[in-house]
């Protein structure tokens, strides 16, 4: 099984999404049903990252509504 590396790009309005091992991408809304559609876009899969950049208080909040669900690193 592979552990998934996922890059994401957070801005006010959305989020962008890219799964390094396929090569998958992704927009998403940045709110709460953004996240669980980005959730559900990666499915049962292992992750073993989600890298961002961080970019002050843009980034606060979509941490907070994937702490519980996602490892993230900057």
């Amino acid at each position: 099984m592979t552990d998934h590396n996922i890059g994401v790009d957070i801005s006010k309005s959305h989020l962008d999404a890219f799964r390094l091992d396929d090569g998958a991408a992704q927009r998403f809304d940045n709110s709460a049903v953004g996240f669980r559609a980005l959730t559900k876009w990666l499915g049962k899969a292992t992750v073993a990252r989600i890298v961002f950049e961080p970019t002050g208080r843009i980034t606060r909040p979509s941490r907070r509504r994937s702490a519980r669900s996602f490892l993230w690193s900057r």
